[in-house]
């Protein structure tokens, strides 16, 4: 299997088509307080997951391939400096 470094979980959750994602995202994230990152696997679903945890009051931050550089820096400097913060 592949390990982790020390100190960090990982977890893999496949929501069925029609299955609440939002909810479930969003119980795992208060559930499992502490940084976290989410992978979604287009950059309309990381929009619509980082609109929506931050409607919830959730610190989420956007990181895709279409941002400049300098953006994506930005997000990063964001999550690392709050303790909650979620990289979307």
């Amino acid at each position: 299997g592949t390990r982790v470094a020390g100190g960090v979980s990982e977890c893999c959750v496949e929501c069925l088509a029609g299955s609440d994602r939002d909810s479930v995202l969003y119980y795992l994230l208060a559930r499992h307080p502490g940084r976290t990152i989410v992978f979604v696997n287009a950059i309309s679903a990381l929009r619509r997951a980082a609109a929506l945890l931050k409607t919830l009051g959730l610190p989420a931050y956007a990181l895709h391939a279409q941002q400049q550089q300098r953006q994506r820096l930005k997000a990063l400097d964001r999550f690392k400096s709050h303790e909650q913060g979620v990289p979307v």
